[in-house]
C-alpha cells in the first residue's frame, strides 16, 4: 500500500517466530528494518503476504536490540501462537514509534544524495541500511562501488528528506570500506 508520494504507508516488520511468556506474546524474526515498537492499540495483518493478511489489534510491544516482542488482543496464550507461526507482519509506518528526530525509514532515505560536508562533493545515493549489534550501517552506491558507512553522528552529519541530501563527514579509512560492483 502506498500514499500519493509513492512511498509505502505498510511495511513488513518482520515474521511470527515462537510464543515468549504465557500470556499470548510472541518472539518476531527477520526484522526488516531497524526494530521500532508499535503503538498501543494500532492495527497490524498477519498473513503469508500482505494481500492475504488478516487484521489484528496491538496489545503489547517491546523493542530492543536484538528482541523484538509482540502480544496481540486476539491471542492470549502460548498454544494460540501457533497457529500464526511463520505469518508475516505488516503494519503502517504511521503506527510504528520512532525512537528520536534522527530515526529514518529505508523508504525515506531511498534515493537522498550523499554528499559529504567538507567540500559538498557527491559520494553516491542512499540503497539501504542494515542493522548490526554495534550499530545501523548505510549503504551508499554509485556507479563504481557500494560504500557501507556507519550511521553514527560522528559520520552522518545531516539528513534533509525534504530536498533529498544526505552528508557525511569523511573520516579516515572510510572510503577503504567500499566494495566495487
Amino acid at each position: 500500500m502506498s500514499n500519493d508520494n509513492n512511498q509505502p504507508t505498510r511495511i513488513k516488520i518482520g515474521v511470527v517466530s515462537k510464543p515468549y511468556g504465557l500470556e499470548g506474546a510472541f518472539l518476531v524474526n527477520d526484522v526488516q528494518e531497524k526494530p521500532r515498537s508499535l503503538q498501543q492499540g494500532a492495527f497490524v495483518l498477519l498473513g503469508y503476504s500482505e494481500k492475504f493478511a488478516k487484521k489484528y489489534t496491538v496489545e503489547f510491544s517491546q523493542c530492543t536490540f536484538n528482541k523484538y516482542i509482540l502480544r496481540l488482543k486476539e491471542f492470549s496464550t502460548p498454544e494460540s501462537i501457533e497457529q500464526i507461526k511463520e505469518f508475516g507482519i505488516f503494519a503502517s509506518v504511521y503506527d510504528l514509534v520512532r525512537t528520536s528526530t534522527e530515526d529514518y525509514f529505508d523508504h525515506e532515505l531511498a534515493g537522498c544524495s550523499v554528499y559529504t560536508m567538507h567540500n559538498n562533493l557527491k559520494i553516491g545515493i542512499f540503497s539501504h541500511s542494515e542493522v548490526y549489534p554495534s550499530n545501523e550501517i548505510w549503504y551508499i552506491e554509485n556507479e563504481k562501488y557500494f560504500l557501507p558507512i556507519p550511521a553514527v553522528p560522528s559520520i552522518v552529519k545531516k539528513v534533509d528528506i525534504a530536498k533529498k541530501r544526505i552528508y557525511i563527514t569523511m573520516i579516515p579509512g572510510l572510503m577503504d570500506l567500499k566494495e566495487p560492483k
